[in-house]
């Protein structure tokens, strides 16, 4: 058993490098350009001038490898850049976010836990019988059930969507008044 569980968390890093390598390639094939994609939503059409300065300070006119190992080498180092939505530190509002996301953690654990119990009773008992049939079909859209659960929520705050907020700003901390290169 030992040997299994060392074999396991062996592999967690293996994992997470392909993870997030997945992920920062599958960013860079994304359609369009990034630096209009931050600035869209200000109403102001940007020079060429101003597209070419924003690539160079967020390092995107450098070659993709350059940028991966650039990314990797932050990340080990816990700087994620910053925010173009916020425009500070992702590392701050990670760090900041720890409290609500291990409450809600745990208040999910606990309402799983008093939920799937006294279900899983229930169904070991009518095994193969039709209330075991009808109990099997939110265990099996669990994933469904919960975005349908956080969804009025995000209403009743005034949200479209409960996993965004906020407008972007413009990246690095700057404001639309000072985009120009000079």
């Amino acid at each position: 058993m030992q040997k299994y569980i060392i074999g396991r968390l062996f592999w967690i890093i293996p994992s997470l490098l392909g993870m997030v390598t997945i992920l920062f390639f599958a960013f860079q094939v994304l359609p369009g350009d990034p630096v209009r994609a931050i600035f869209s939503g200000e109403g102001a059409s940007m020079s060429q001038e101003q597209v070419e300065y924003f690539r160079k300070l967020l390092g995107l006119d450098r070659h993709l490898i350059v940028r991966y190992f650039d990314w990797i080498w932050s990340a080990i180092q816990f700087d994620l850049g910053i925010s173009t939505i916020s425009g500070d530190e992702v590392t701050r509002e990670v760090i900041s976010r720890i409290p609500i996301t291990a409450t809600l953690v745990f208040l999910a654990l606990l309402i799983t836990i008093i939920i799937s119990i006294p279900v899983g009773i229930f169904c070991a008992f009518y095994q193969d019988k039709w209330p075991d049939y009808i109990l099997r079909i939110p265990a099996l859209h669990s994933t469904e059930n919960a975005g349908l659960l956080i969804w009025p929520i995000g209403l009743k705050h005034g949200r479209r969507s409960s996993l965004t907020s906020g407008t972007p700003k413009a990246c690095c901390g700057l404001s639309r008044e000072n985009r120009s290169p000079t």
